[in-house]
Formats: structure tokens, C-alpha cells, sequence
């Protein structure tokens, strides 16, 4: 009998190590191999005066805080406060017309106009267009993060950083925008021994991208500084401003669709009357500024400032369909009713007082800190006159408004007073390790009466245009 022999398969063992060798040599090659670096650069971010940490760099913090300096702002161009938008993810468009003043929203929240506005750490309103020539820095603390610097909304809070007589300069500059907006500026300041001085004016024709809304725009600001002894500085600085532009009524629904932007010339301004006015805006500033250093660690300061501003608030304005029943949308062929929006002569004033003692002791840096302001808005001669009907395709019947006013006699008024009390723990590098801060704030209304045009805009709301006057800024929200 003869016996079987088993063989093996040399060729399938031999390309089975081959490829084990193959991939232990790639693996050794990988090991070898050094990827390059990778590098991320970050800034440490520009110090926020109005946070109360001293010069410690926003991103050393406890709160969310951004500062834009005036070189960033000169690339807003015209737009002032209404292009935020473009430097910052955060902030978004509330309801910026042309010719209005700008309403911004952060993290989704309304930045209020009225209370959430600081100019140097006083308390301002922004219901007027506010000029930028003269403001070196915006510092803005976002959603909760307000509420460290005084009585804030879930938006935040806005401060403006005026430009002071730092150094000697003498800077003239032009813009122009390719719409056909141009505009001067010029920045001038000197120092003679412990007197310095800084002039910032500025003259702009406006003549925006919209149709029928060229207008005009100038400011003039002083800002002055004394040096009194080694210890005490004392800052004043005044500021006027004049604006003058007919403002954009928005679009709306056409009964139950949305308008068709192909079909429409978007760059048509509805306020595009015969008898259309410019909505004008004139502001004052004067603050006043002391500062003591009390020894080596220790210094106080103390701040008054106020504002004054006068309004004329004028618009050929579309609102409702009376043909249909709807006062919340435009007729579905395009048609609108068309008033005469007026409310002139409005009159704010805004007043302010605030104390700072900041010191140090030990690794502890210490803020003590009172506010106070009120605020109040006069309203004089208002009307909202049926004016005929226009249309988003153009036409209409237009009839000249008969010009008739109602004078309001009501007036609203706010005061706010706040304290606080901060303590930081420094550390080695002499930034904040740890902190901890306690403060009140209380405030109050003061309306005597819901003014006229406001309580005929709510029944004009409900019952149509014949029920009385209309607020331009609820039908506008609307």
C-alpha cells in the first residue's frame, strides 16, 4: 500500500507575509513621519472700561463683552449704529429704515432704546440719530451680562466710548459711497501745557441706494480736559448734531401672500408723496468729568452729563386695507391706505449723575459705585390723516392731507437710581481670579395719562382707520 503525501501551497504563504511586512513598513513610516503644527493665534481682547475690572482684557471676564474701536466703526460708513450687524455675528437688524433711528437686536432680544444706552458709562436714549464722528470705541456687554454695568434688558447694553485729547493730531478724511453718499470729517486736537483740547466735525450729503430719500447729516464736538493739580483731571465735552432725511415705510403682506420681489422695484420708497417731509433729528451732549487719585491706590470719580433731543417724525404712510377689513396688511392687489404721519416737535431729555470709587487692597480690587438718571419725552403737535391709497406697483389716489394737528399734553418720564459693590480677587498676573459683586437698582414710571395718538392707535388697530391716530413706531412693529 503506498502512502499519501499532504503538501502545502508555498505561493498563497509567501504573499500573505509579503503583505504583513508591507504593512508593518508603512506603519514604521507613519510613526516617523511628523505632521506639521498647527498654530492658532487669538487675541486677548481690548479691556471694556465699563465692565468695572480695570484693564483686565475681555476675554478674562465673567461676562460676554465686545469692543469695537474707531477704526472698525470707520467701516460703517454713513450707517452708523445700523450696521452693527456687519461686525458682529451677535447682533441683528430690529427695524433699521433709512432715515430712522437704527433698533438692534442681540442674541434675538430688543436692545432698548430708552434705558440700555450709555455714553461714557452716563445714561443716554437712543431715540434719535445718534452721530459717530465723535466716539472713539462701542463697548458692548451682551444678554445678562448687562446687568453688571446697571439696569439692563436680555439684550444688553451699548456704551459709547467718546474720543478725548489724547495726543496731538490733525486728521481730515473723505468717503464716498458708491451709491452717491459723500462726506467729510475732520479731526483736530492740541495740547498747551495742562489745557488740551479735541475738535471732531463732520458734514455728509446722504443720497442712499432707496429712491426719494436724499437728506443731510452734521455734528460738531468739543471735548475738553484740565489738569487741575498731579491729582485731579477735569473733563468737559459738548456736542451737537443735526440729521435730516425722509425715512422708508416697509413693505407688507398682500392679503394672504407674501409679495413677489420680481415684481416690485425694490429700490421704490413708499413714502414717495408730493407732500412727503423729512423726518429731523437735532441732539445735544454736555457732560462733565472729575477724577481724584487718592494715593497710590485709591481714586474716585465723579460724572454729570445731559441730553437733549428734539424730533419731527414725518411719513406718507401706508397701513392697512379699509377695502378689505384688514389693518394689519396690505389689499391683495397691492393697494394700501395712506396717511399723514406726523408727530413734530417731540422733545427728550435724558439727565445723570454717577460716582465711582475704585481702590485696591491687598489682592483684592475693590468698585463702589451709585447712578442716577431720568428720563422724559414730551410729545407737541401729532397727526395721522386719511390721505387717499397708493399701491406697491406704483399709482394710486393720493388726495394732499388736510394738515390738521392735535396737540398732546401728556407726557412719560423714568427714573432710575442704582448702587453696587464689587470685589475682584487678583491674581499673579494681576488679572481677576475670582470675583464677587452685589448691587440695587430701582426705577419707576411716570405717565400720567396714555397719550392721545398712542390710545387711537390701538383703536385704530381694532377698528380701522377712522378710529383716530395711529403711533408710527407700534403701526411700524406691527
Amino acid at each position: 500500500m503506498m502512502a499519501l503525501k499532504k503538501q502545502s501551497s508555498p505561493p498563497l504563504l509567501l504573499a500573505v507575509l509579503a503583505l504583513c511586512a508591507q504593512m508593518a513598513a508603512q506603519a514604521q513610516a507613519q510613526a516617523q513621519e511628523q505632521l506639521p503644527p498647527v498654530t492658532v493665534n487669538s487675541r486677548a481682547g481690548a479691556p471694556v472700561g465699563l465692565s468695572g475690572f480695570g484693564n483686565a482684557p475681555a476675554t478674562r471676564l465673567p461676562l460676554q463683552a465686545q469692543r469695537i474701536d474707531a477704526e472698525r466703526l470707520a467701516q460703517l460708513g454713513s450707517q452708523g449704529l445700523a450696521a452693527l450687524p456687519m461686525l458682529d455675528a451677535s447682533v441683528s437688524d430690529a427695524y433699521n429704515a433709512l432715515g430712522y433711528w437704527p433698533q438692534l437686536k442681540v442674541r434675538g432680544f430688543d436692545l432698548d432704546l430708552r434705558f440700555n444706552l450709555r455714553r461714557d458709562g452716563l445714561p443716554i436714549h437712543g431715540e434719535t440719530a445718534l452721530d459717530l464722528s465723535a466716539v472713539a470705541a462701542l463697548e458692548l456687554l451682551k444678554g445678562a451680562s448687562g446687568a453688571q454695568a446697571g439696569t439692563s434688558s436680555p439684550a444688553g447694553l451699548l456704551n459709547l466710548v467718546l474720543k478725548r485729547p489724547d495726543a496731538p493730531r490733525l486728521d481730515l478724511s473723505m468717503n464716498w459711497e458708491q451709491s452717491g453718499t459723500l462726506g467729510t470729517r475732520v479731526d483736530w486736537a492740541r495740547r498747551e501745557g495742562d489745557l488740551a483740547w479735541r475738535v471732531n466735525a463732520s458734514a455728509s450729503r446722504l443720497d442712499p441706494w432707496l429712491r426719494n430719500a436724499k437728506g443731510e447729516r452734521r455734528s460738531l464736538a468739543l471735548a475738553t480736559e484740565w489738569r487741575t493739580d498731579s491729582q485731579g483731571l477735569l473733563e468737559a465735552e459738548l456736542e451737537a448734531s443735526h440729521q435730516s432725511q425722509p425715512s422708508q415705510p416697509g413693505f407688507s403682506l398682500l392679503g394672504e401672500r407674501l409679495p413677489d420681489p420680481a415684481s416690485l422695484d425694490l429700490r421704490r420708497n413708499l413714502n414717495d408723496a408730493a407732500w412727503r417731509l423729512p423726518v429731523v433729528f437735532d441732539n445735544r451732549f454736555a457732560s462733565l468729568r472729575y477724577t481724584r487719585q487718592l494715593g497710590a491706590d485709591w481714586r474716585l470719580q465723579l460724572q454729570a452729563g445731559q441730553q437733549r433731543t428734539r424730533s419731527d417724525d414725518r411719513v406718507a404712510f401706508p397701513f392697512g386695507c379699509d377695502a378689505e377689513g384688514n389693518y394689519d396688511r396690505y389689499c391683495s392687489d397691492g393697494r394700501f391706505d395712506l396717511y399723514d404721519f406726523r408727530s413734530e416737535n417731540e422733545r427728550r431729555v435724558t439727565r445723570s449723575a454717577r460716582a465711582v470709587l475704585q481702590g485696591r487692597l491687598g489682592a483684592h480690587r475693590l468698585q463702589a459705585e451709585a447712578l442716577g438718571s431720568r428720563y422724559r419725552l414730551t410729545p407737541q403737535r401729532q397727526a395721522y390723516n386719511y390721505a387717499g391709497s397708493g399701491s406697491v406697483f406704483g399709482g394710486g389716489a393720493r388726495s394732499p392731507p388736510d394738515g390738521a394737528v392735535h396737540r398732546a399734553h401728556q407726557r412719560h418720564g423714568r427714573a432710575v437710581s442704582r448702587g453696587c459693590l464689587r470685589d475682584s480677587r487678583l491674581c499673579a498676573d494681576e488679572l481677576p481670579d475670582g470675583w464677587l459683586s452685589g448691587g440695587h437698582a430701582a426705577g419707576g414710571d411716570h405717565r400720567p395719562g396714555i397719550p392721545v395718538h398712542r390710545a387711537r392707535a390701538g383703536a385704530a388697530a381694532a377698528g380701522g382707520p377712522g378710529a383716530g391716530a395711529g403711533d408710527r413706531g407700534g403701526a411700524r412693529a406691527g
